[in-house]
């Protein structure tokens, strides 16, 4: 068995491996990430501040996320506003066509559909998607129901605290 200290420079080395490949596992770092009974508890420790910092990463880019997701609405809302006033001015002074700088307006004709009432289309107009409708199907399988092409599995999920 190595030393506390090898078993952390290995630990960092199958992390840094697991970057590199994304998180996937290769036959070499299935190998390296073996534990043995009297490296269990060490390499718990270990792995368990490894999964605490990546969850701590995990949560920073969701907030990063959040953040940029937010100025890019703000990007696409001053667009829009300024696109819209633009239009405006054109039609009040009935300007089709404008170069101004390095930028040309022009307006361009296309069309749209819209659906004012779906219930009114023919059938071969609507799209109708079947989706299962689990926990109804969970709570009849708990109850005792045999539903074909359903199944109640049991998992394990580990708990880190």
């Amino acid at each position: 068995m190595g030393t506390l200290y090898d078993i952390t420079q290995d630990q960092q080395l199958i992390i840094s491996l697991l970057e590199e490949t994304g998180g996937e596992l290769t036959p070499e770092i299935e190998e390296a990430m073996n534990i043995t009974r009297s490296e269990l508890e060490c390499k718990a420790e270990g792995y368990g501040k490894a999964i605490f910092e990546y969850k701590a990463k995990e949560e920073a880019i969701d907030a990063e996320i959040k953040r940029l997701t937010a100025r890019k609405k703000t990007a696409q809302n001053i667009q829009q506003r300024l696109k819209e006033r633009i239009a405006e001015a054109l039609e009040v002074f009935e300007v089709e066509k404008l170069e101004a700088g390095t930028f040309r307006y022009s307006f361009r004709k296309s069309k749209s559909v819209e659906i004012i009432d779906i219930n009114a289309l023919p059938d071969e107009f609507v799209i109708t998607e079947k989706k299962a409708d689990k926990k109804a199907i969970g709570d009849a399988l708990k109850a005792g129901s045999v539903i074909f092409g359903a199944q109640l599995n049991e998992n394990k999920s580990l708990q880190i605290r």
